[in-house]
Formats: structure tokens, sequence, C-alpha cells
């Protein structure tokens, strides 16, 4: 897990395929121990930003699934608040449940307590029933989060290449031709 790896105090020569005393070359403070990190503190400040309301963070699922609690409500060197988020998808079916709602109110509370407007999205597959699960998550999500917290709404990604990754024709021509997208 990406949180366990980040907080061990283990000596690491490579981390995700990074060779970390390479950070030592280019004068950063780093003892070769993965907890150095952990630290959120830089007097590296950012004085002239423009369009920081403008500006969203999209949340991975790593993130989500395992710390939606490390969230930054600051933008990195700045004083200016993250005013919105991107969300791939609300909840995926290969995580624990049973942790759902708990990743859930975490967001739905670092939300209300920063003021934050998200751009929610849902996966559409060539997996229907997949689809209809993502589908009720979703608008589960959006309830607890409520209109004010909400920037929009983004149905699949990139959608337009799911033939590239595969999919079958059928799969494509069900979505487009055949109006699954639009039901």
């Amino acid at each position: 897990h990406i949180a366990s790896i980040l907080m061990s105090t283990a000596p690491a020569a490579n981390v995700f395929g990074i060779n970390m005393s390479s950070f030592a070359s280019l004068g950063w403070p780093f003892s070769g121990e993965v907890h150095d990190f952990e630290q959120c503190f830089t007097d590296v400040k950012l004085n002239d930003v423009q369009a920081m309301s403008k500006k969203g963070i999209t949340v991975d699922d790593i993130t989500m699934r395992y710390c939606p609690s490390r969230i930054p409500e600051l933008w990195p060197h700045t004083k200016t608040s993250v005013g919105s988020m991107r969300l791939f998808r609300t909840w995926s079916k290969d995580w624990p449940d049973e942790r759902r709602l708990d990743v859930w109110s975490t967001m739905v509370a670092h939300a209300k307590k920063n003021d934050i407007k998200f751009l929610v999205g849902t996966p559409i597959t060539c997996n229907v029933e997949s689809d209809e699960q993502d589908w009720d998550w979703t608008k589960e999500f959006l309830r607890l989060l409520g209109p004010a917290h909400v920037m929009g709404f983004a149905v699949g990604n990139e959608l337009e290449l799911l033939y590239t990754q595969g999919a079958h024709h059928d799969c494509v021509n069900s979505l487009w031709d055949e109006g699954r997208m639009w039901s």
C-alpha cells in the first residue's frame, strides 16, 4: 500500500521506480529514508499566483481509497485554498465496501469545511451491471455532498478512445449508435 510505504522509516534506495539517492544530487535534503517525504513545511512561497479560483485538483483513486484525509487544503507553496476537486469515480467494486461511507464522510466534511466544489465523474464501460453500480454510488455520493458543493458532473472518461482500449465493436456500437450512453 502506498500509505504504508510512505510512512515507512526503513532505508529506501528505490521507491516507485525512482532512485531516491538522486534527490541528494539536486541539493534536496534527503537522508535516504522514505519518511523524509512526510514533512509538509517549506520556505518556498509563490506570491504571484494567478486565477487560483479557476484551478482545481484531481483526486486520484489511490488517495480516494486509502487516504482522503490527506487531501491538501491549500495549494502547495501558497496560502490559497483549494476551491475545486475532480473525482473520476466515487467508488469502485474492487475497493472494500465497508470503507465507502467513511471515505465519503471524510470527503464531504472536507468539502464543507473548505467550501470546495466537486466535478464528480462516473465511469462508463462495457460492463452494464458495473456501470449501474457506479451510477448508484455516484448518485448516493452527490446526495451526501449536496448541491452547494457540486460544480458539475462528468459521464465517462475519454470514451472516444474506448475502441483503442480493447472494447469490442458491439460495446462501442451499443454506447454510441444504439443509445446506451443516453439512456
